[in-house]
């Protein structure tokens, strides 16, 4: 039981990391699994950024037996969303009202 506490904890920060940077680019089209998705991926790449650039861990959440710092997840959603949001716009056609 413990264990599906952590997991639940860990898909809600993913969920608000996700959709606040998608609310930050003004994204207002998907749905709680894109979310959750792209907090998940952007908790990766925010952490291991900010240990590649040697930056200070910052409001670390421990769960578990595992730490999520979500300063650097938020961080790694957001750019995240940064990088799809410029494929999208490349590769995309214009949108028709």
């Amino acid at each position: 039981m413990n264990a599906l506490i952590e997991l639940l904890i860990l898909i809600i920060v993913a969920a608000l990391s996700g959709g606040f940077a998608q609310a930050l680019f003004g994204i207002r089209r998907s749905n709680i699994l894109v979310s959750i998705g792209i907090g998940l991926i952007g908790a990766y790449i925010g952490t291991y950024l900010a240990q590649w650039l040697s930056f200070p861990r910052i409001l670390v959440v421990p769960i578990g037996s595992s730490n999520i710092e979500i300063v650097w997840a938020f961080f790694g959603s957001l750019v995240l969303v940064f990088i799809i949001n410029l494929v999208e716009g490349v590769h995309s056609p214009p949108r028709r009202r």
